[in-house]
């Protein structure tokens, strides 16, 4: 199976930085991450406030518990220098998931 780590350059950081494309296919297939998506807009070179609205989809058999959604939203924080709020897809409402679906920006696919 191919793993794709998306453009990530005009995603960037508080400080900044474009988010690196290594730690994120790192922090993905440590926690068997199959699909990362911002579903939320990032404006190109933004250093904005602007919190990140996450989607993660996991590999077939992989459903961690709520602590470790946690851990996982924490260490995004840091990589990030924001804060993150990571969604799996049974957290969104049927009215808005596709359309959120829709303009999900991929990150990460394996």
């Amino acid at each position: 199976m191919e793993t794709q780590v998306q453009e990530t350059a005009h995603i960037l950081t508080r400080d900044g930085t474009p988010l690196d494309p290594g730690r994120i296919a790192d922090f993905c297939k440590h926690h068997h991450i199959r699909r990362l998506s911002l579903i939320h807009k990032v404006e190109p070179g933004s250093r904005g406030a602007n919190d990140w609205d996450m989607l993660v989809e996991f590999g077939d058999g992989k459903s961690p518990s709520i602590f470790e959604l946690v851990a996982m939203e924490i260490e995004l924080c840091n990589m990030a220098q924001r804060r993150v709020d990571l969604r799996t897809m049974d957290q969104l409402r049927p009215t808005t998931s596709s359309k959120l679906l829709g303009a999900a920006i991929p990150v990460f696919v394996s």
